[in-house]
């Protein structure tokens, strides 16, 4: 059952043309549609697209007749390299209102051709390619649909014939007599042909499209239909609502192999960890490689490599610690991850520099707007180092007498800067301390600001 986190109220409503922006840039192509997506759910960033279909009011047949995405990704993926599948749906009204719908859950299938329109398929409750969803997401600012996370009562119902409302395969809570969460008489054949996802532990329609297998005006909407046609409480049947949108779009996505680099922490004058994350469908290798010199992907070049470990189902954290260093070295570094279907170099490398004496100054000093002052500095030697930034009203001088005290880790040689919150009319002092396992080092003096008085 879902653990439940809160019932959306009021029919909440965001602007589409707010949300314009946040168009997805996934496999190297723009999406066509320019959705609300990233702005209304932050973890899809990690996905990538497969599908878009901007749904029509009138089917052109999908059954016979190919499915016209405007988007499709599905060469690229490979089989097996996905471990969650997402779908978004977003509808528009001719006033801009927008409703919006998430659901994001572990696959259920291999192939990535089997997630969109189910035209010559089925999948439904207990009989899905590999194992019935589950941990599963749910956003959503449709007024009677819950928003949770983690899950298990997430069930789809796609297939392109005809179906009736008794609970034929079993759904718990399912009634026998309306169209619902648990309907029936499923297979490949035409007809009136179903596209449902729903979390039957709430007793809940997610959304569903119907109607689309063969020609004609099809059936839409999110959440429960509030006046049921023919028993219709999953849209079977509603001809009407789907008109009242303008704009109907439909994006299917899945998390797929990939690494990221991270910067360099714990760096010393013999050693320094390496770090990235890695997102990975079913199970991978990770590799580290390391060396004076980047050579970007090419692994046989590379001065150093080791695994880091086998990971699966998930979103992980990797760190891996080079020694035996000298002071003032540059190490270069990226990593692998790989498994029977796909391999992934997280791109650009990186490097760290191993810690020797350190120098800092103060920079330029402080660039001041209303409200707010960004202290700068510069570590002009030591490689690496931790740097702690003073500041206040009373100037303390090459010492630790300030008000205020800023601390910066694993600070790379060159520029760095931070902001604080500070008030016009009086000055401020501050100065920089860069310390790391070689020494420690001081500005040669402090430094003065003062932040522009507001107008009247």
């Amino acid at each position: 059952m879902c653990q439940m986190s809160g019932r959306k109220s009021g029919g909440l409503w965001t602007s589409r043309f707010a949300m314009a922006a946040f168009a997805l840039l996934l496999a190297g192509q723009e999406a066509k549609a320019a959705t609300g997506l990233l702005a209304n759910v932050p973890e899809a960033a990690g996905y990538t697209m497969v599908y878009e279909f901007p749904i029509p009011a009138s089917s052109g047949g999908w059954f016979a007749n190919p499915v016209p995405y405007s988007f499709t990704n599905t060469a690229s993926i490979a089989n097996g390299s996905f471990d969650r599948v997402a779908y978004y749906m977003e509808l528009v009204k001719a006033s801009g209102q927008t409703q919006w719908v998430y659901v994001s859950m572990t696959a259920f299938t291999t192939n990535a051709t089997r997630l969109g329109i189910p035209r010559n398929y089925v999948l439904r409750h207990n009989a899905y390619d590999t194992a019935n969803p589950s941990n599963a997401t749910i956003r959503s600012n449709v007024s009677g649909i819950t928003e949770t996370n983690g899950c298990n009562s997430v069930n789809l119902e796609f297939w392109p014939s005809n179906y009736g409302g008794g609970n034929d395969y079993s759904v718990p809570g399912a009634n026998t007599s309306t169209y619902d969460f648990g309907d029936g008489g499923a297979n490949t054949t035409s007809g009136h042909s179903c596209m449902q996802i729903h979390n039957y532990g709430a007793g809940q329609t997610l959304f569903a499209y119907n109607a689309w297998a063969g020609t004609g005006t099809s059936n839409l909407g999110l959440g429960n239909c509030p006046t049921p046609t023919n028993g219709g409480v999953d849209w079977t049947f509603d001809t009407s609502n789907i008109g009242t949108y303008t704009v109907r779009t439909l994006q299917i996505l899945v998390r797929t192999l990939g690494v990221v680099n991270r910067q360099a922490t714990n760096v010393t004058a013999s050693s320094g960890w390496m770090n990235a994350q890695v997102s990975v469908g079913n199970a991978c290798d990770v590799y580290a490689y390391w060396g004076g010199t980047d050579q970007t992907t090419n692994s046989g070049l590379w001065a150093n490599s080791a695994l880091v470990g086998t990971y699966s189902n998930g979103t992980f954290d990797l760190t891996r610690q080079v020694t035996g260093l000298a002071g003032g070295d540059t190490t270069w570094y990226t990593f692998l991850a790989s498994n029977a279907v796909t391999t992934a170099w997280a791109t650009p490398s990186l490097n760290f520099v191993t810690a020797t004496t350190p120098a800092v100054d103060n920079g330029s000093g402080a660039s001041v707007s209303v409200g707010q002052a960004v202290l700068r500095g510069n570590l002009t030697a030591g490689g690496t180092a931790d740097i702690t930034l003073y500041w206040g009203t009373t100037d303390g001088g090459v010492s630790a007498n300030y008000e205020h005290v800023i601390k910066m880790t694993d600070v790379r040689q060159g520029a760095f800067s931070t902001a604080v919150a500070a008030l016009s009319g009086f000055p401020y002092y501050y100065v920089c301390c860069a310390s790391n396992e070689a020494g420690v080092a001081w500005a040669p003096a402090s430094t003065s600001f003062m932040l522009p008085t507001v107008a009247d």
